[in-house]
């Protein structure tokens, strides 16, 4: 009878033990899961903000290069439109010289346009500085998404 209490106990002890073991492995399944797929979410949400960045860039240089080269059928709305796009997706942040310069310069050609023949050399002067401070731009957010794909960890 003793063997039999004893041999209840043991078996109770790892019903429990394993029961405990399930609810922590369970728990720490779920924990990882979630930040995976909180870090998947936010990889997948900033490789489209690099491709909608890259194309409305290349929009805008394509219509300020036009403007520049004395096409009269350019659409200077859109032009426009495409500055203020691009300056919504930079981060005001004074720490982050690139967005800075973006934001800076979308915002001079804008301003430029109204006497384009004037501002010619100008203009070209700044879009050529924007796709460079986009191309570094493009690089380092990149570099993240990739480290960060890596280690599971967000910049």
């Amino acid at each position: 009878m003793e063997k039999l209490l004893i041999a209840a106990v043991f078996t109770f002890i790892g019903v429990v033990v394993t029961f405990t073991i399930g609810l922590v492995t369970n728990f720490i399944n779920s924990r990882n899961n979630s930040k995976n797929l909180f870090v998947k979410t936010i990889t997948k949400e900033r490789a489209t903000w690099r491709e909608k960045l890259r194309e409305e860039t290349a929009e805008f240089c394509k219509i300020g290069y036009a403007l520049t080269s004395g096409k009269n059928n350019v659409d200077i709305d859109r032009l426009r439109e495409l500055g203020v796009l691009i300056r919504l997706r930079m981060n005001p942040n004074p720490d982050k010289e690139y967005h800075k310069e973006i934001i800076e310069d979308t915002r001079i050609i804008a301003d430029k346009l109204s006497d384009i023949e004037n501002n010619k050399e100008e203009i070209t002067i700044k879009l050529v500085k924007i796709e460079k401070n986009i191309q570094q731009l493009l690089k380092q957010a990149w570099e993240d998404s990739k480290e960060e794909a890596r280690t599971g960890k967000l910049a």
